[in-house]
């Protein structure tokens, strides 16, 4: 029972860091790309911050500003969005790749059972035919 707490509490606190570094990541190739974008549209700076909050704040500062401008900032709020995601994502499957490479050097590795001995695994599909025919066949009293 200890075995599959500890693995529990590995996975949870896994999913939990994964989510806090890779939404870190996101939150910040976002609100870079959209400081820098909207600047160069020449927006003021109370405008950029809060649609540099999230896309939702993008898209709600977009519908309070001019059509011509509105467009443009609906443009700049979905690349950088992609963006965003593009960096989270990457950073995400780094951390798998790392993870693997871990595994694979320091993880025990099994013989399969092609590169046994012919000898035991013969005894060995012996002794399950012969459990197989005995859990089929019925119990007499």
């Amino acid at each position: 029972c200890s075995g599959s707490a500890v693995n529990d509490t590995t996975r949870e606190l896994g999913g939990t860091l994964g989510v806090a570094i890779v939404g870190s990541v996101f939150a910040s190739a976002y609100g870079a790309a959209v400081a820098d974008a909207m600047a160069r549209i020449g927006l003021p700076q109370s405008v950029v911050d809060a649609a540099g909050e999230s896309m939702a704040a993008g898209l709600t500062v977009a519908a309070s500003l001019p059509a011509d401008v509105a467009g443009r900032v609906v443009s700049v709020a979905q690349d950088a969005f992609i963006d965003g995601l593009s960096a989270g994502s990457l950073v995400a499957a780094g951390v798998a790749a790392a993870g693997a490479v871990v595994a694979a050097l320091y993880l025990p590795a099994r013989q399969s059972r092609m590169r046994q001995d012919p000898e035991s695994t013969a005894a060995l599909d012996a002794d399950a035919a012969d459990s197989a025919e005995r859990s089929s066949s019925p119990v007499s009293a």
